[in-house]
C-alpha cells in the first residue's frame, strides 16, 4: 500500500512538471511574439531537490547544493529543442549557470552578463513561495531591454505565476485545456484591465480626426471581429466603434466559442500582419497597447479554435 501512494505522489510530480512545460512554452511564444527582436534564447529549468539519502553520492565536500536543474526546453533564434533526456545540470559542471542557482536559492529575479550578452532568470514559485523551476531569457549581444519592453516581460512572468497556480488548483485538468490556460489567463487579465478604463480614454480615441498610424490599424483589427463588413471604410465611418458598449462587447466576446472560427481567424490574422508589436510599444497610447494585448490573445486562442474545427 505505501508503495503504490509513493507511486501515486511521484505521478503527480511528474505529471505536474509535463504540464508546466506546455504552459511555459506557450508564455515562451507570446514572448517571441512581443520581444522577439530583442530576446534571443529562452529556457526553462526544473528544479529537482536532491533526497537525503542521495546527498552523499551527488555532492562533493565543498558542494552545499541541495537541488540540481534539468532542462526540458529550450529555444534560440526561431529554433525550438525540446530536451527529452534532461540531463542534471550540478552547479559544479555548468559554473557559468550559477546565477539560475541563485535564482533557485533566493527565489528572485537574478542577471547575469557574459560575452556581451546579459540573462534574466525569473524564478516560478509554488504556493509557499519556493522556486519549482527558473525561466532563463537570454538578451541578444549589445542590446538592452527597453522600458516597455522590460514592463512587458515583467507582467507575462506575472501571468505565467498565476497560470502556474491555476494548475495546482485544477490537477485533473485534459491536456487541451493546459494547451490553452496560459492564453486564458491573459485574456482575463486584459479584459479586467480594460474594464477599469474610463471612458474618457475611447471618449480621446473618437475625438481623432485623423488617428495615429498605429491606432487606426490596431481599430482595423477590433473591426475584423466585431464589424468586418466596416474594415475599408474610412476613420470617420467606424470610430465610433469606441462607445459606451465596447467594454461590454470585449468581456463578452470568446474567441473559443465563435460560429465560424477559421473565417474569424483569417480575418484577424489579415489584419494583424501590418502590427509590428514594437511599434505599438514604442508609439502606441496607452489604450491602443491594452487594446493590441487583448487582440494577440484573441488571434492565439482563434488559432487553436481553427484548428480544432479543421480536426472535426
Amino acid at each position: 500500500m505505501g508503495v503504490c501512494v509513493q507511486l501515486g505522489e511521484l505521478f503527480d510530480v511528474v505529471n505536474s512538471r509535463r504540464k508546466l512545460v506546455y504552459i511555459v512554452h506557450s508564455c515562451f511564444c507570446w514572448l517571441r511574439r512581443r520581444c522577439g527582436s530583442v530576446l534571443q534564447n529562452y529556457g526553462l529549468y526544473i528544479v529537482e531537490p536532491i533526497p537525503p539519502a542521495k546527498l552523499q553520492k551527488y555532492k562533493r565536500k565543498d558542494d552545499s547544493d541541495t537541488f540540481v536543474l534539468r532542462n526540458p526546453l529550450y529555444i534560440a533564434k526561431g529554433t525550438e529543442k525540446p530536451n527529452m533526456e534532461c540531463p542534471r545540470m550540478f552547479l559544479r559542471d555548468y559554473l557559468f549557470s550559477r546565477y539560475l542557482y541563485q535564482c533557485v536559492q533566493t527565489s528572485g529575479t537574478t542577471m547575469c552578463e557574459a560575452y556581451g550578452a546579459t540573462h534574466w532568470a525569473y524564478p516560478v514559485r509554488d504556493r509557499t513561495g519556493c522556486a519549482v523551476a527558473v525561466v532563463d531569457l537570454g538578451v541578444q549581444r549589445g542590446i538592452k531591454l527597453s522600458y516597455a519592453q522590460n514592463r512587458e516581460v515583467m507582467r507575462i512572468m506575472k501571468l505565467l505565476s498565476m497560470a502556474y497556480h491555476q494548475l495546482l488548483e485544477l490537477r485533473e485538468i485534459p491536456q487541451s485545456e493546459v494547451d490553452l490556460l496560459f492564453d486564458q489567463v491573459m485574456l482575463s487579465e486584459l479584459r479586467g484591465t480594460l474594464e477599469v478604463l474610463d471612458a474618457r480614454v475611447f471618449a480621446e480615441l473618437r475625438s481623432y480626426v485623423e488617428p495615429p498610424p498605429i491606432v487606426n490599424l490596431i481599430t482595423k483589427a477590433i473591426l475584423a471581429i466585431f464589424e468586418p463588413e466596416k474594415c475599408s471604410e474610412e476613420w470617420t465611418n467606424y470610430k465610433n466603434i469606441f462607445n459606451s458598449d465596447f467594454v461590454k462587447r470585449v468581456k463578452e466576446y470568446d474567441p473559443l466559442h465563435v460560429d465560424d472560427p477559421c473565417a474569424c481567424f483569417s480575418r484577424l490574422s489579415e489584419a494583424m500582419e501590418p502590427i509590428a508589436s514594437d511599434s505599438v510599444l514604442k508609439d502606441g497610447s496607452l489604450p491602443a497597447l491594452h487594446l493590441y494585448n487583448w487582440l494577440c490573445v484573441c488571434l492565439s486562442l482563434l488559432e487553436h479554435s481553427s484548428r480544432m474545427a479543421s480536426n472535426q
